[in-house]
């Protein structure tokens, strides 16, 4: 434990310091952690579900990712699903709601 190897060895100094040393362990607060969106097969069959997976960003930037298509043609491949990181640099990064209509292939 870093914090206690710290206090030991500032208590061993014989200078009489006092060590008041604390470590915070937060998320990340300048942008937003990777994730991933699953949408769900119409059906309800999940091997038909599609997974979308959104890298870390920086807050205010937009991910843009390709839709995964399972192997299936979609003529030029510029379908396309987008998620923006908002929050501030107080309270922290936040996804915001993902637009995934291009991605959202129906299955029925």
């Amino acid at each position: 434990d870093l914090l206690l190897a710290v206090q030991n060895g500032l208590g061993s100094l014989s200078v009489g310091l006092q060590s008041n040393v604390s470590f915070l362990v937060s998320d990340r607060f300048d942008g937003c952690r990777p994730d991933t969106t699953i949408l769900t097969s119409q059906s309800g069959n999940p091997s038909l579900d599609i997974y979308l997976q959104w890298p870390e960003i920086n807050i205010g930037e937009q991910a843009v990712v390709k839709c995964p298509c399972r192997g299936v043609d979609i003529g030029n491949g510029n379908l396309e699903a987008r998620r923006y990181c908002g929050g501030n640099f107080t309270k922290g990064a936040k996804w915001e709601i993902p637009f995934v209509a291009q991605c959202d292939f129906s299955d029925r």
